[in-house]
């Protein structure tokens, strides 16, 4: 590795080759405020300059370029540093065309010659010396040409047009003045020699920051960079450009549901790199073989959002489902959409076991239970229910029995909880897209006829009726009775109190009969959710609680509690967590199964070791730090040692683990080290049999 300080004009002159943007890079993205900023930074250049007796360079960054691979001479490839670039180069072409249409001054004989055989153009083989990333090349390219094939959707085109309105106001004489400039722009070019320097290890310290790459940006660097240039254009086309498509602009949000639904828990937004990484790495998984993978998952990511299942049943729940947004639903809906796929549910039980999830996230919103343990509920699931599926109960009665015997933070709220909440919950106030999804579901009933209640709501046509006035008239007052006042605190906003109109504005606070009777009013309306109050003569604390009686059967009926015949069973072999409060005293170990691999094992010992040493491949700095620990600090460090000893064993180079301990107190230190990692318990799972001895 070669780094040198280099001027952008001397870089692209001396560049015998062609600069490469290979397929993994991002695409163009400076936005206007990017090549603001450097028309700004050159235009201070030209000022300082003009009162300095020497040159005055600006700094421009760092660029990494590598030789093409495989003996391709004349080329070479951009690892770091395109954006700047090629937005140099969108503003030289700027220059060049605004001096051909007159619209720049330049008092410079062949200046627009130079710029474009120097910077532009290979003047040998007439080819253009800059090749952006595939997507965004036929937009660079049309720069060169006619502005009646420009493609002005694209960024490139974008930022072309916004140097051109910046040039029309080129405040000096010659334009030759920005490309002095531009000159003096510095960087510290980096040069990679192909086969000996590591440029994924180059790139991530120079992108430690994060602050330029998306976390999907890192990874498709990380799955492509070491490949040779034909198999990463190969390998993009084939799966990355359909992973983009399908993920439409979500891509790390997926990738974190991906990951999810492989390692049983959610990794931090900003460490999905480094968990993708650490996934693909102890798992030896093939490159080709992981796109393949994230290609079918994406593509089952693409069908829940769209609701583009091959089930129909499924489709109509989904589609509800969807309505609530609740993105930490997706690892499991894919992990259930592949169980569907894979043949191993029907159509029927995929979409019973929608309803069973659609009734427990409905449920929990009502109640308002706590959400922020469903990510690790979710992540695990699947996997929860599967351990438990056999020839006597399949997914269906599994799902429903695990889902509603779980006693913790993500317990499924039972009937009487549920009917209360129509006692207290205030329904007027609740987030816009549950209102939007419980009105639908009031209106439509889950049938077969569907009014677009949602997109009306969004759209402000329906909107939320007050049968009973936010502000009460004197009318209202004495309708209701001398206890008026306690009775519109208590019902005001309860869903008993609530309906659907679209002529909210007509309404206001009229008297209730006035509300029935006047043009489109009740009595007239067309939502089903008003036969009720067609019927009544008057509006007053009877018919609310009247009303509210028969939508809490109504609610019964279209969030059931799930039931199951399922029963635990007297067998042989058994799986737990350690989550699950099992003694394992008198139980011999088979296997183990950590972060979605399964390993064979026939001792706790062999299982406490192997653990452990996964723990290191994972970070090894973490067991280094409880091997250094100060001898006098107790606990978990106790149990480590940097030299071999009395019942200590070897887990790598420098590190001893204390084995002379019963079961318990192992399971107990896998426990709190699996906490140090990040790493949820849930994660290991045990399977073992009882000792017959």
């Amino acid at each position: 590795m070669q780094g040198n300080k280099e001027t952008i004009a001397h870089f692209l002159n001396n560049s015998n080759e062609q600069i490469i943007v290979p397929v993994y890079q991002r695409n163009y993205s400076w936005k206007q405020s990017n090549c603001g900023q450097l028309y700004d930074d050159l235009m201070q250049n030209i000022e300082s300059n003009k009162e300095s007796t020497q040159a005055l360079t600006h700094f421009f960054g760092s660029v990494v370029e590598e030789e093409w691979p495989n003996g391709h001479n004349g080329q070479i490839m951009i690892i770091d540093g395109q954006q700047r670039i090629t937005s140099i180069s969108i503003l030289l072409i700027a220059i060049c065309n605004m001096i051909d249409d007159g619209k720049l001054k330049s008092n410079t004989p062949g200046l627009v010659n130079h710029i474009k055989e120097n910077y532009l153009i290979d003047w040998y083989t007439k080819d253009k010396k800059l090749y952006p990333s595939e997507e965004d090349r036929k937009a660079y390219f049309a720069l060169f040409d006619s502005s009646e094939d420009f493609i002005e959707d694209s960024q490139i085109t974008k930022n072309y047009r916004y140097f051109c309105s910046r040039l029309a106001n080129y405040p000096y004489n010659d334009a030759q003045e920005i490309c002095a400039a531009i000159d003096r722009l510095e960087f510290i070019d980096i040069h990679l020699q192909a086969g000996i320097d590591n440029p994924q290890r180059i790139f991530e310290s120079l992108n430690s920051t994060g602050l330029d790459l998306t976390e999907a940006d890192k990874v498709c660097n990380f799955v492509l960079m070491d490949l040779d240039p034909e198999t990463q254009k190969k390998l993009f086309n084939t799966y990355w450009r359909k992973i983009e498509r399908k993920t439409e602009g979500k891509l790390s949000e997926f990738l974190r549901n991906y990951l999810t639904l492989k390692l049983h828990r959610s990794p931090k937004r900003n460490d999905i790199y480094e968990e993708f990484k650490r996934y693909k790495r102890s798992n030896h998984i093939e490159i080709e073989d992981l796109l393949q993978d994230i290609t079918k998952y994406a593509n089952y990511y693409y069908e829940l959002n769209h609701v583009q299942t091959s089930s129909d049943a499924a489709n109509k729940v989904l589609k509800r489902v969807n309505i609530l947004q609740m993105d930490l639903l997706k690892p499991y809906l894919l992990a259930l959409l592949a169980y569907y796929s894979d043949a191993k549910i029907n159509s029927d039980d995929f979409a019973a076991a929608l309803c069973t999830i659609e009734s427990f996230i409905f449920r929990r919103s009502m109640t308002e239970a706590p959400t922020n343990s469903l990510n690790k509920f979710f992540a695990t699931l699947h996997n929860d229910v599967l351990r438990r599926v056999n020839d006597q109960y399949g997914y269906l009665t599994v799902l429903n029995y695990v889902i509603t015997h779980r006693n913790d933070s993500s317990y499924f709220p039972h009937d009487q909880e549920f009917k209360d909440s129509l006692d207290t919950r205030n329904v007027y106030h609740m987030n816009s897209k549950n209102k939007e999804y419980l009105f639908d579901s009031l209106e439509n009933q889950h049938s077969e006829e569907h009014v677009n209640v949602v997109e009306n709501m969004k759209n402000k046509t329906y909107s939320i009726e007050h049968i009973m006035p936010q502000t009460l008239s004197d009318d209202w007052k004495k309708d209701l009775g001398p206890d008026y006042q306690n009775i519109h605190e208590y019902w005001v906003h309860k869903i008993a109190n609530l309906t659907l109109t679209a002529y909210n504005s007509k309404y206001s606070n009229r008297t209730f009969i006035n509300k029935k009777t006047i043009e489109n009013g009740f009595n007239n309306s067309g939502f089903r959710m008003n036969d009720f109050v067609r019927q009544c003569e008057q509006w007053t604390e009877t018919e609310l609680k009247e009303r509210n009686e028969l939508l809490k059967q109504e609610f019964l009926r279209l969030w059931p509690f799930p039931q199951s015949d399922y029963q635990l069973q007297s067998v042989t072999t058994t799986q737990h967590t350690l989550d699950d409060g099992f003694d394992f005293t008198g139980y011999k170990v088979l296997s183990f199964t950590f972060q979605g691999t399964n390993y064979k094992v026939k001792t706790w010992k062999s299982l406490f070791l192997e653990v452990v040493r996964l723990c290191y491949e994972i970070n090894p700095s973490i067991i280094y730090d409880l091997v250094n620990a100060t001898k006098t600090n107790k606990g978990l460090y106790s149990n480590f040692s940097d030299h071999q000893g009395l019942y200590f064993d070897h887990i790598a180079d420098g590190v001893y683990l204390l084995t002379n301990n019963n079961t318990w107190n192992k399971l107990n230190i896998i426990k709190k080290l699996l906490t140090l990692y990040d790493i949820d318990s849930s994660e290991l799972t045990i399977e073992c049999s009882k000792n017959t001895k």
